[in-house]
């Protein structure tokens, strides 16, 4: 079995977005698809993603091979999640848009703090799931 993670970024995506599309369409071909909801969509908080992504990957059963589709912002969260000690493994990771360290949009500078290591972190994440 496969289940496949999709991450809106920065607003959330409306049902007319191409990620709704994508889970529609997963669930209509019969894929185990899962789309959560991040909280504060316009005004997010690191934390809170970081904790409702968490709470998703211990709702998808122990042995599926996960595949995750991230959009925007969640690409950055993605990133953080990641480094922090991903207990899970995950079969593929498609990155769509992520947004620029150097866009100066207030919203979303907190999750550009990365920590020191993150290279070698990063690093560590590709060699284990790759």
């Amino acid at each position: 079995m496969r289940s496949f993670l999709i991450l809106h970024g920065l607003g959330g995506s409306g049902p007319a977005h191409w990620q709704a599309w994508l889970y529609r369409e997963l669930l209509q071909r019969g894929e185990k698809a899962y789309f959560p909801d991040f909280p504060g969509k316009d005004h997010p908080d690191q934390a809170a993603w970081l904790e409702r992504l968490n709470t998703v990957f211990s709702q998808i059963p122990e042995g599926e091979e996960i595949i995750v589709v991230a959009h925007s912002l969640a690409c950055i969260n993605w990133f953080h999640y990641a480094i922090s000690g991903l207990s899970r493994s995950v079969k593929r990771v498609i990155l769509v848009t992520p947004p620029s360290a150097f866009l100066d949009y207030e919203p979303i500078k907190a999750f550009f703090n990365f920590p020191d290591n993150k290279k070698k972190a990063i690093q560590r994440l590709l060699k284990k799931h790759c």
